[in-house]
C-alpha cells in the first residue's frame, strides 16, 4: 500500500498542522554538526572548485567580448567596404556618362565635319560640271553656228544656183 494514503500517516499530518509535538524545531547538537559541515564545505568549494569555475566564467565572458568586438569591426569594414563599392559605382557611371558625351560630341563634330567637307567637295564638283558644260555648250554653239552658216551657204547657192 502506499505510504501516502496510508491513513495513520495522514492523521500524523494533521496533528503535525495542528500544532502537535512536531511542530517544535529544536535547535541540538544536530543543528551545530550540520552547520559546521556546510561551512567546511563552502570553504573548501570556494578553494578549490569556485576558482576554476570563475576562471572559466571569465574567459568565456572575454571571448565573448572579443567576438562581439570582433563581430562589430567586421561589421564597421563591410560598413565601409559598402560604402567604397557605392561611391565606386556612382564614379564609374559619372565616367561613363562623361565618355558617353564626349564621345557623342566628338562623333558629332566629325559628322558636321564630314557633311561639310561633302558639300564642299560636292559645291566644287558641281561648279567644274557647270564649266565644262558651259565650255561645252559654248564649243558646240561655235561649231552649231559655223555649220549653220555654212550650211545656209550650201542652201542658198543651191536655190541661186551659185555657189557663194
Amino acid at each position: 500500500m502506499n505510504a501516502f494514503f496510508d491513513p495513520t500517516v495522514l492523521s500524523h499530518l494533521v496533528q503535525i498542522g495542528a500544532g502537535g509535538v512536531a511542530s517544535k524545531l529544536e535547535i541540538n547538537h544536530t543543528f551545530w554538526l550540520q552547520t559546521f559541515f556546510f561551512i567546511v564545505c563552502w570553504y573548501i568549494l570556494s578553494q578549490y572548485l569556485f576558482p576554476p569555475v570563475k576562471d572559466v566564467l571569465l574567459k568565456r565572458q572575454k571571448m565573448i567580448e572579443q567576438a562581439y568586438q570582433e563581430l562589430k569591426r567586421y561589421e564597421m569594414e563591410g560598413q565601409e567596404l559598402e560604402q567604397s563599392y557605392h561611391d565606386k559605382i556612382h564614379e564609374a557611371r559619372v565616367d561613363a556618362q562623361r565618355i558617353h558625351k564626349e564621345s557623342r560630341n566628338e562623333a558629332s563634330s566629325q559628322e558636321r565635319s564630314i557633311i561639310e567637307e561633302a558639300r564642299t567637295e560636292a559645291t566644287k564638283t558641281l561648279n567644274q560640271r557647270e564649266v565644262q558644260a558651259k565650255q561645252q555648250r559654248d564649243a558646240l554653239r561655235e561649231t552649231l553656228t559655223a555649220d549653220a552658216e555654212k550650211l545656209g551657204s550650201e542652201i542658198a547657192g543651191k536655190i541661186l544656183g551659185r555657189s557663194l
